[in-house]
């Protein structure tokens, strides 16, 4: 096979497989074969794809040699690969009475599996414990029965004053209007007065006019009515006098003499001076009674509101400290229906998952303490036992670009090996993404991916064992497959050596599939367990 040619069918395969040269991305690109794959093709089993040397036609000068691979079946992989190390959800085992630790089962670094017993406790101690519980629950019910009973009192109490403030806020606004309406009648009837005495002036006044005449004429009738019995029209001089008086003590009343009406004209004057102080005073009244009545009305009101809100106040406090009393009840009863479940009848502590222990907070003979709050009786924190590793949740967390990051998802499949267990090969998924970038240098932005492990682990292993994780971009599964050397690509058709059963080689057409860079699904032209060939070099002439 001369060069150029040698240097079309490389071309052709490079093209194959995607591999023509271009500029190369940050994103390192890794090529797995899951268990059964690997297993089937030697891979992670120890051992390698099959390869010997094929020799043509005896071993005369310009033979041919070859690479022999097999056609298995498996998956082909695409992914991301990064390393890390491996992290254990850590399990703490705490006991919730306070009692002495008899016998310890287990030392740092013991591999338990879930029912393993850890550590006895004194059984006496957890029997005397859970008396203890119970009395506190019984205390806390009694404070929420009181807590029943101040509510019932003083909201009464606050009920009662309420509406016995809102009646004194009506009362006070109707004395009040009551009040106002005195000033208006007092500041009615001063005006009336000042009214009748600027009249009964006018009238006093206007007498002085006609005084001294009307006592000429009173004189005379007095005369006539005493000297003549009857007046030329034939009427009783006493007659018209009398008329007369009666007119002249309606007009002057008991005044006779220009003295005494002056005198009355200036008593009417200073009674009438009083008038108007009189009503000025009674309108002063009656606006400072109008402000005060307001006033009035409105503190009242005011309280009314106040001991309303007081009310509400009180009833919402109650509420509140009854609520909070039955809160601290129920769950003072659910903590001991926990602690209850938790015990055993033997006082041993058993393991609920399986993992390593990775310490231990007691010894033989030691007193182990639950904390109360004093306050409530309610229990604070159980005493610390020790703490394990739980092996059967496993996850590896692993840091990501941000020019990648966007091609991750919740979810996302996942492979993870480990070099402690060099043979196998774990199924994963994206367990959770963090939003928030760590940057470790100036330019460079990062993101932590969490990769849980997809089934319950069983292996021991320990916190912090090296990882390679492998996020999953595009996968084939369950194909035949061979090693993308084999695969010849030209003029658009793929051809394989294969050898025969008589051991010689023959070209044949299959039909490609997916490739990974390294391996190539054989969609067609192929069967699983046959041998395809790859020229390795070429003897010289």
């Amino acid at each position: 096979m001369d060069k150029d040619n040698k240097t079309g069918q490389q071309k052709d395969l490079n093209a194959l497989l995607g591999l023509e040269k271009k500029p190369r991305s940050p994103k390192r690109i890794a090529a797995i074969v899951t268990a059964c794959a690997v297993a089937a093709a030697g891979l992670g089993a120890g051992g390698y794809f099959a390869v010997t040397s094929y020799f043509g036609a005896g071993d005369e000068a310009g033979s041919v040699t070859y690479r022999r691979y097999t056609v298995e079946r498996g998956d082909v992989v695409v992914g991301q690969s990064e390393s890390s190390s491996i992290s254990l959800d850590r399990e703490t085992v705490t006991f919730p009475v306070s009692a002495t630790a008899e016998e310890v089962y287990v030392r740092e670094g013991s591999s338990v599996r879930a029912g393993d017993p850890l550590v006895r406790m004194n059984v006496e101690d957890i029997e005397t414990g859970l008396a203890s519980y119970e009395l506190q629950l019984d205390m806390v019910g009694l404070e929420l029965e009181q807590a029943k009973l101040n509510q019932q009192s003083q909201l009464l109490a606050a009920q009662q004053q309420m509406e016995s403030t809102q009646q004194s806020g009506e009362l006070a606004a109707e004395n009040a209007a009551l009040t106002v309406t005195q000033l208006e009648r007092a500041v009615t009837e001063a005006e009336e007065n000042l009214a009748d005495k600027e009249q009964e002036l006018t009238d006093w006044t206007a007498c002085l006019d006609t005084l001294e005449e009307d006592l000429v004429t009173l004189e005379y009738y007095e005369d006539m009515a005493e000297e003549h019995q009857m007046d030329t029209e034939g009427n009783t001089w006493t007659s018209i006098l009398s008329d007369f008086q009666e007119y002249y003590q309606e007009t002057y009343g008991t005044i006779d003499s220009m003295d005494a009406l002056e005198e009355e004209i200036a008593l009417t004057e200073e009674e009438l001076e009083e008038a108007r102080l009189a009503l000025e005073e009674a309108q002063l009244n009656l606006t400072t009674g109008r402000l005060n009545a307001e006033q009035q009305e409105e503190s009242a009101q005011s309280n009314a509101d106040i001991a309303t809100s007081e009310y509400e106040l009180t009833e919402v406090e109650l509420e509140q400290a009854v609520e909070a009393a039955q809160e601290t009840y129920d769950e003072l009863e659910d903590q001991i229906e926990e602690v209850r479940s938790l015990l055993s009848d033997d006082g041993i502590v058993y393991a609920d998952c399986n993992g390593l222990v990775a310490s231990i907070s007691v010894e033989e003979g030691d007193d182990v303490e639950v904390f109360i709050d004093e306050d409530t009786n309610l229990i604070l924190s159980y005493a610390t036992i020790l703490t394990m590793t739980d092996i059967s949740s496993v996850y590896v967390p692993i840091t990501i670009s941000e020019e990648d990051i966007l091609n991750v998802s919740i979810g996302q499949e996942a492979t993870v090996t480990m070099s402690a267990f060099p043979n196998q090969t774990f199924a994963a998924e994206v367990d959770t993404i963090t939003v928030e970038s760590a940057r470790s240098g100036a330019a460079t932005v990062s993101y932590t991916v969490n990769v849980r492990f997809a089934e319950e682990n069983t292996l021991d292993m320990l916190e912090g064992m090296s990882a390679e994780v492998t996020l999953v971009q595009r996968a084939a599964r369950d194909v035949l497959y061979v090693n993308a050397q084999a695969v010849t690509f030209s003029g658009g058709i793929s051809t394989v050596l294969v050898e025969g059963a008589d051991g010689q080689a023959e070209e044949r057409v299959v039909e490609t599939g997916f490739t990974d860079g390294m391996y190539v699904e054989i969609v067609s032209g192929l069967t699983e367990g046959e041998t395809v060939l790859v020229e390795s070099a070429v003897s010289a002439a």
